[in-house]
């Protein structure tokens, strides 16, 4: 499934780790905001990759060795979407679910979606639909996975750049788009055996409406804090949602879990430096619990054990994480980064046994 002279290695066993969709939907949308932009075709050019590569120019970063090693997985998002295998007759416009209100909601219905259809991988294998749609996933993943290595320290502030986020916007749309196309022609193919068509069904309508949402939400670049006490109300507005969620049916389960995702987040969380010091070591740390509680959320959607209100809450302490990570990275001075990356960690924070009426005193 690997484009033309890659190694495989970017595959990555589709469908054990979430797609890592665009899903920036941090603040609430300008009150008159601009005509929602057309999702984008198969005709179009994809210039602002080579505004990637500018924002990794800008960090002495090598950029022809990000070129070389994205080149044959981005052109595997470029690839013309519209065209699937034929069959014997049309297949009907899958209908699309209501649409989710937030991007993130509609990428979470997307991963639901997808892991519900893995279960048919079986019998779906051998079809060139199923097999175009492991390929589109393990592409993006792997064009995420090059990007955040080749970055290295830098990730936080690059990830946060309006012209990548631009970028990535555009390749989750186009992901989710051929996804949704083979989906349902699949789910064509595949009527004389329903459970699976009805679920390739609601994969298509669910990428479809990822598109839609997605294509209706600019990507904002994150602005600088005014005030060193503005970046310290904000990472109590990131120990609030932490606090809110840890109270919660799910959050107290988790406080003895074993689960290797909450470990992963708990120990994430451990490492933030003290709330009222918003330093530049702070950016990575916040960085690294937004990430790991995003993948617990998919995580936590995929098994359909928690209540969607418990989810919900864990979802807003990685937006609020996210958001102070990349506010952070954009108020500091280039000196205050590079220092930090040679700086001794800071003391941790442990995170206390778990109690009924007492939550953990965060670090953030």
């Amino acid at each position: 499934m690997a484009p033309p002279n890659e190694p495989d290695i970017a595959y990555d066993r589709p469908g054990l780790r979430p797609m890592p969709l665009w899903k920036r939907d941090l603040e609430p949308a300008p009150a008159a905001p601009d005509p929602a932009p057309a999702p984008p075709t198969a005709a179009a050019d994809w210039s602002d990759f080579e505004d990637v590569l500018a924002a990794y120019a800008e960090h002495n970063l090598d950029v022809e060795d990000v070129r070389k090693a994205l080149r044959a997985y981005v052109d595997t998002l470029r690839g013309d979407n519209s065209q699937a295998p034929a069959s014997d007759t049309t297949p009907e416009p899958s209908p699309a679910p209501r649409p989710a209100t937030t991007t993130p909601e509609a990428a979470a219905a997307v991963e639901t979606a997808l892991a519900k259809v893995d279960t048919h991988a079986p019998t779906l294998k051998d079809f060139p639909e199923w097999q175009r749609i492991q390929t589109v996933r393990g592409a993006l993943q792997h064009v995420w996975d090059v990007m955040q290595t080749k970055a290295g320290p830098y990730w936080t502030t690059i990830v946060a750049d309006i012209r990548v986020q631009g970028f990535w916007k555009t390749a989750s749309i186009r992901a989710c788009e051929a996804i949704s196309t083979q989906a349902a022609s699949l789910a064509q193919r595949m009527q004389g055996d329903l459970p699976a068509a009805k679920d390739l069904v609601k994969l298509s309508g669910a990428a479809i409406t990822y598109s839609t949402s997605a294509a209706a939400t600019r990507p904002t670049p994150p602005a600088p804090y005014a005030t060193r006490a503005d970046a310290v109300r904000a990472a109590e507005v990131v120990t609030n949602r932490f606090q809110d969620w840890i109270t919660s049916p799910m959050g107290q389960e988790f406080l003895t879990s074993k689960h290797r995702r909450v470990l992963e987040l708990r120990e994430a969380w451990k490492q933030l430096p003290p709330r009222h010091e918003p330093s530049a070591q702070a950016v990575g740390r916040y960085g690294a619990v937004a990430e790991k509680a995003t993948a617990l959320v998919a995580a936590a959607s995929r098994s359909g054990r928690f209540a969607a209100g418990d989810v919900q809450v864990l979802q807003a302490l990685a937006q609020a994480s996210e958001l102070h990570a990349a506010r952070l990275a954009v108020t500091l001075p280039p000196s205050a980064k590079a220092a930090a990356r040679t700086a001794a960690p800071a003391p941790q924070v442990a995170v206390p046994a778990q109690q009924a009426a007492r939550t953990p005193r965060a670090s953030a």
